[in-house]
């Protein structure tokens, strides 16, 4: 009995004091709960203090908006009556400026069909000049060979052959004033015309649209160029088959005369061009001692492939003239005579020297590639360039020779290293026929100067200077030393000292 009383009295106490525990825990939620609500009811009085202000501020942003979209409106309305005002003014200008133009062009017309009158005019005067020259000639050497031949006086022979020495000066200073009327008809177009368009701020279609019109600048833009002609015969006599325009331009005299004194006034620019090229040489190759070598295939078999082509062209129209040269006239005639500088020949005579500048790129893809770079490649470009320069400013007569073999070389030379470019595998006896007419053309040279020498010597009429001989026969005998050496260190050492690569191969036969 005791021990249940105790245990109740234990049970007792244990609820009085479970009892005072949960009051106490009562009165501490209640006043947390009371604290929550007081801290709810300060921020909810904050948040819609902070609301109102931003109410307010959206509503200050809103009227100035609506401000900047009334003055938006009251430019943009500005802006479109200032623009048709414009437009107007614009439009009326425009017309004004059309009318002046119109009547500068008509003037410019007047003043063309004068000059183009005095063209005709003068062409008239050296046309009938011709014809009595040739005429006056004609008679004269009938007159000599049939009656009076080696019964003339000293005296009447020397008046004679001052009277035809004057007639050639005539009409050469008329060909001369024609070539200088075109040229200066052609400079008072280019200058007033394009002064006249960027005045009056004229389109250029328009401004083009009316040069069109111009019969000597209509040449130069006319498609036509590469129209082909099936057969044409050249002044030597010989026919060429599928002739484009463009060939035919030295069948003009006169444009032909005036390439020759440009060509023989400014030759001396190929001295200037060597100079440079060699100068960039070294300065390309110490450029490119600290940088990658390029590998550039494709575009070395582009360059190759058009200069194949180039050749292969050349080649195409100058043996043929050749050919029939010296089964016609004989050996004499293609060394001495220069009458092929006129023609389809003589157009891709004068193109050839011409060509001898951009060759030089061959170079420029050795450098880039960092390839060996031999004495006789850059040497020979140099001196090519110079040598063709020289001979075309008096039109030396046995250029026929070395044309005609350098287009040959070239064709079969530029070919073989475009498929070495691709990679053909290319049997070793190509190389040496290569070679070989490399050193044929140097030996063939250095012959024709030979024979140059020797008619000139004998009295003949030859159409090469002396000085020419001397230093073409020069050269070619370098040249033939050279390749001779490049011949044996390549093919016939059984130790090559240099292993000269395709690249370094590329040394051209001018």
């Amino acid at each position: 009995m005791e021990i249940i009383n105790e245990y109740e009295q234990f049970i007792q106490k244990f609820e009085k004091n479970h009892i005072q525990k949960t009051d106490e825990y009562e009165k501490r939620i209640e006043i947390l709960i009371s604290k929550t609500h007081e801290q709810l009811k300060s921020m909810e009085d904050a948040f819609e203090i902070r609301h109102t202000n931003q109410q307010l501020i959206i509503d200050d942003q809103q009227k100035i908006i609506q401000a900047y979209k009334d003055e938006e409106n009251q430019v943009k309305i500005l802006y479109e009556k200032q623009c048709r005002i414009l437009s107007e003014q614009s439009l009326r200008e425009k017309n004004e400026i059309k009318t002046q133009f119109d009547i500068c062009m008509k003037n410019l017309e007047k003043n063309f069909n004068i000059l183009a009158s005095k063209k005709e005019q003068l062409e008239r005067k050296l046309s009938y000049l011709k014809e009595q020259h040739k005429h006056e000639m004609i008679e004269c050497r009938l007159t000599y060979e049939n009656n009076i031949k080696g019964l003339l006086s000293n005296d009447v022979r020397m008046d004679l052959e001052s009277t035809i020495h004057s007639l050639k000066q005539q009409v050469i200073f008329l060909q001369q004033r024609t070539a200088f009327l075109q040229q200066e008809l052609q400079q008072y177009i280019e200058i007033y015309g394009h002064r006249l368009a960027s005045q009056l701020n004229i389109p250029l279609m328009e401004v083009f649209g009316s040069f069109y019109r111009n019969p000597i600048l209509r040449e130069y833009f006319n498609p036509n160029q590469f129209h082909i002609t099936s057969w044409v015969r050249d002044p030597v006599g010989i026919h060429h088959p599928f002739v484009f325009d463009f060939e035919k331009k030295f069948f003009d005299k006169t444009y032909a005369f005036n390439i020759y004194t440009w060509m023989n006034k400014w030759w001396w620019l190929s001295i200037v061009y060597s100079i440079i090229y060699v100068g960039l040489i070294y300065y390309g190759r110490s450029l490119m001692e600290k940088r990658e070598r390029y590998e550039l295939r494709l575009p070395l078999i582009l360059w190759n492939l058009s200069l194949a082509l180039f050749s292969i062209f050349g080649m195409i129209r100058c043996v043929p003239e050749m050919i029939y040269a010296l089964d016609k006239v004989g050996l004499q005639y293609t060394i001495c005579n220069n009458s092929n500088i006129y023609g389809i020949t003589g157009f891709w005579i004068t193109i050839f020297c011409i060509s001898k500048v951009p060759e030089l790129i061959d170079t420029l893809f050795i450098v880039l590639r960092k390839q060996k770079l031999i004495f006789l490649h850059w040497f020979h470009h140099a001196t090519v360039l110079i040598y063709a320069w020289y001979s075309y400013h008096d039109w030396t007569a046995s250029g026929r020779w070395f044309v005609f073999m350098n287009y040959s070389v070239h064709a079969m030379m530029y070919t073989y290293y475009a498929f070495r470019a691709m990679k053909y595998r290319i049997p070793k006896w190509m190389q040496v026929t290569v070679t070989v007419f490399q050193l044929s053309q140097m030996g063939v040279g250095c012959f024709v100067n030979y024979k140059a020498y020797v008619y000139k010597q004998n009295g003949a009429s030859c159409a090469v200077a002396y000085a020419n001989i001397f230093w073409s026969f020069v050269m070619y005998a370098i040249y033939f030393g050279l390749f001779l050496h490049f011949f044996c260190v390549s093919y016939l050492s059984k130790k090559p000292i240099i292993k000269v690569n395709d690249e370094n191969e590329r040394k051209k036969n001018k």
